[in-house]
């Protein structure tokens, strides 16, 4: 159950190009996102059972959506 929860978790992710945090808060609902300081948010996957932290830079989301039909998620 945990894999499928985090595939279709991914799945929403990479199809995303938030520009602020607030945007991850409409994708995945307030009682699933808390936006942390830093750029950080605490995503809860499977209900709460599984958090996800996430560091983002807006900034370069924004350069890429400006450059290219996508964005890419990395590991990096």
């Amino acid at each position: 159950m945990t894999k499928r929860s985090l595939s279709t978790w991914y799945t929403i992710l990479k199809s995303q190009s938030w520009s602020k945090p607030l945007d991850a808060v409409k994708t995945f609902g307030s009682r699933n996102v808390d936006v942390l300081k830093n750029n950080r948010l605490c995503i809860d996957v499977k209900g709460n059972d599984l958090r996800i932290i996430l560091s983002l830079n807006y900034a370069k989301i924004l350069h890429s959506l400006n450059g290219s039909a996508g964005t890419k998620i990395t590991n990096g």
